[in-house]
């Protein structure tokens, strides 16, 4: 029989899945996604790897069938080709330096590792993402882009994918470095005249790991020099792997030629720890540092400290402490008088004026101008959110929210909060916005 070969739309298909995911997630899998062939009701997307082939396969399936069902109203069996396995596109190896270098030179630490990285819904991805570069430098995603809030494992994705390479590539070439220190280090080779050295320090690496690269905000002059430094890494096949406290877009006065090659690879965030992988977390470290704690108290820790891992690690150092200087044991009671200034009791709401401050800085809009008048979409959205989250963390009624924020009527209250109520069910990116912003809000439980 004679195989049918028909067409449909894929880019129209796209948008379907827009709606559905994140734009990280998005980007990450399906902007650059190409079909193959479609014959009869099965359709063949072109993946550069096996481990785009997995992932899509493992989380992403469902909304791909689900898209192209919305765009043809057939069930279609999807098929993936995967380019280094057909040899329709070789990979060209990284060049190696010859030289070997010494563990110190990298400004690695040896704490930081994959396998001490506590797995959870809110990373695995980011983590499986890190690995994938660890393994195959230069030839995976390039560069690789991990995003999130203070203290949720960047830094120690970053370091643990150093010292991968370091074991699996000794002859390549390795640096860590803050923004801030590759800032401090420019102004000084300036100042000595050494910018020759400078510039090819940064530039004969094989392997860049950026740390806080939002520093970049606003110092036009820092901008220029790291867009050449990352053009020549880039251009050389070197890998590059950056963190920032939020994505590209939402940096400062970031050069849009940055923000673009920043999207040239793979951009990854991380969310907050739930409950499972905080308590994980305080286990292991438990472990690691062969101390025994009850596990009541990790729960009590656990189920209290939600916002970052840092403030989870700094009440076990505060407990073993307090147990330390005064000779006693630690019991249930003494973790909450002793955590009592960290934990914040669950009846302590927070104010509307903190929610205030949290959605001002995460939107960067004045406050003046979210009680304001102003009606951008960008200053609504603000406000919506705002409005939504009062009612939802605070015990204000609509009035007393209308009246704090200019004199708002109690139906534009409501209409704001049910809107933000209602996008949130099918808007990823819009849920994950509010989860950081209350993440940054004292009193949140």
């Amino acid at each position: 029989m004679r195989r049918r070969k028909v067409k449909f739309n894929w880019e129209s298909a796209k948008k379907y899945l827009q709606e559905e995911l994140n734009e990280s997630a998005f980007n990450a899998w399906f902007a650059n996604l190409d079909i193959e062939d479609i014959v009869d009701e099965n359709v063949y997307f072109t993946v550069p790897n096996t481990f785009t082939e997995n992932w899509i396969s493992e989380h992403f399936m469902e909304n791909l069938r689900s898209a192209i069902k919305k765009e043809t109203g057939k069930n279609y069996t999807i098929h993936f080709l995967v380019k280094e396995k057909s040899g329709r596109e070789k990979l060209e190896p990284m060049k190696h330096t010859v030289r070997i270098q010494d563990k110190r030179k990298t400004y690695l630490h040896d704490r930081y590792t994959f396998d001490n990285f506590v797995l959870g819904d809110n990373n695995k991805f980011a983590f499986a993402a890190a690995t994938a570069v660890s393994n195959a430098p230069g030839r995976e995603y390039n560069p690789l882009f991990i995003y999130g809030g203070v203290g949720l494992g960047k830094t120690h994705l970053l370091q643990a994918t150093g010292n991968k390479v370091f074991v699996l590539y000794p002859n390549l070439c390795i640096l860590y470095t803050q923004t801030e220190e590759f800032l401090n280090e420019m102004i000084k080779s300036i100042q000595e005249h050494t910018t020759v050295e400078f510039k090819k320090r940064y530039r004969e690496i094989d392997l860049l790991l950026m740390d806080d690269i939002h520093f970049l905000a606003r110092k036009e002059r820092l901008q220029e020099e790291f867009f050449h430094t990352f053009n020549s890494l880039f251009e050389a096949k070197k890998q590059i792997v950056i963190t920032s406290d939020r994505p590209p877009k939402d940096i400062p006065d970031l050069e849009e030629r940055l923000i673009s090659r920043f999207h040239w690879g793979l951009m990854v965030d991380l969310q907050p720890p739930d409950f499972e992988t905080r308590l994980a977390i305080l286990r292991a470290k438990t472990q690691e540092d062969d101390i025994h704690i009850d596990d009541g108290i990790l729960k009590f820790i656990a189920s209290n400290i939600e916002s970052n891992i840092r403030e989870l690690e700094g009440c076990l150092i505060k407990l073993l402490a307090h147990s330390s200087i005064y000779k006693t044991d630690i019991d249930i009671n003494t973790a909450k008088k002793v955590l009592s200034d960290i934990i914040i009791k669950k009846d302590q709401r927070p104010t509307l004026e903190s929610i205030l401050k949290e959605v001002s800085e995460f939107y960067r809009i004045s406050v003046d101008s979210i009680k304001g008048s102003g009606r951008s979409k960008s200053l609504a959205n603000a406000r919506q959110i705002l409005i939504y989250l009062a009612r939802e963390l605070t015990d204000l009624s609509l009035k007393e929210i209308g009246d704090k924020l200019g004199g708002r009527d109690h139906s534009t209250v409501l209409y704001s909060h049910n809107k933000i109520s209602q996008l949130i069910k099918k808007n990823v990116r819009l849920k994950e916005d509010i989860q950081r912003i209350k993440g940054g809000i004292r009193g949140v439980k």
